[in-house]
């Protein structure tokens, strides 16, 4: 057996791609996978987090007078000032990721997501590659007439 790529998360030889998480790990077998590319997605963030947590600190100032409380008051500006820095927290870890995608068997599935460009890559080459090891080869050249 050949092994391509090995990680702590991903090993790609031959005949299966594996990847290990958290979560249960996944193994395809290289001669089900057809139709395989990439696709730069970006993760999703909390965008109108600002916009909340003005609207948050605003709310508590304009009840102020009416609830008069200065403990409301401070509540409700805490509660603008812990949106508002989850919101950043969140703005912050958003940014494109990589995923391979491919079907298996005739579903469409995602076979591998990762951040990091460099990684990204050598997993992709080393699946290009047992791909290209998996492919049946072509007949011999005959010569005309033999």
């Amino acid at each position: 057996m050949t092994t391509y790529y090995r990680s702590r998360d991903v090993l790609i030889t031959d005949e299966v791609f594996i990847v290990r998480g958290p979560a249960p790990a996944r193994l395809h077998r290289i001669a089900d996978l057809t139709s395989v590319g990439m696709v730069r997605a970006t993760t999703p963030g909390f965008a109108g987090g600002p916009t909340v947590a003005l609207g948050t600190g605003a709310a508590a100032a304009a009840s102020w007078p009416v609830i008069g409380s200065t403990v409301a008051l401070s509540a409700g500006m805490a509660l603008a000032v812990g949106v508002g820095v989850t919101a950043a927290a969140l703005r912050r870890r958003r940014g494109p990721s990589w995923e391979l995608h491919a079907t298996v068997r005739g579903i469409d599935v995602v076979l591998y997501t990762n951040p990091d460009g460099q990684t990204f890559r050598q997993v992709t080459r080393a699946l290009v590659r047992a791909l290209e090891a998996a492919a049946p080869t072509p007949p011999p050249f005959e010569l005309a007439g033999h």
